[in-house]
């Protein structure tokens, strides 16, 4: 299943707010922003804006970059994958295996 970014952001913020143990009216009410639009955001019916993003950052006592980590890890994972697959295809040695060639034929 294919996720919009809206929905990838919107599945991390209902993560988040699962594991601080907070119903959507409270993490609503902490933002500064309506329930109902909470609400949506978690089904990724909204592209959210700086400015909510930063309240529902506080909100939830995370900073941007553990949200949008969060929101991207299951991409990221995909793409390196993809980048190490295409590596082995093409024998294509790892970063590490350059430098421990390196260090062995150089000392």
């Amino acid at each position: 299943m294919s996720y919009s970014e809206a929905e990838k952001f919107g599945e991390a913020v209902k993560i988040l707010r699962n594991r601080k143990k907070l119903t959507q009216e409270v993490l609503s009410q902490k933002a500064c922003v309506d329930t109902k639009y909470l609400r949506e955001i978690e089904k990724g019916m909204h592209s959210v804006g700086l400015e909510i993003t930063l309240r529902l950052c506080k909100a939830l006592g995370v900073n941007r970059f553990e949200l949008f980590t969060l929101a991207w890890e299951k991409e990221y994972k995909v793409y390196k994958k993809s980048v190490a697959d295409k590596q082995t295809k093409n024998n294509c040695p790892s970063d590490l295996t350059n430098r421990l060639f390196f260090l062995v034929q150089y000392n």
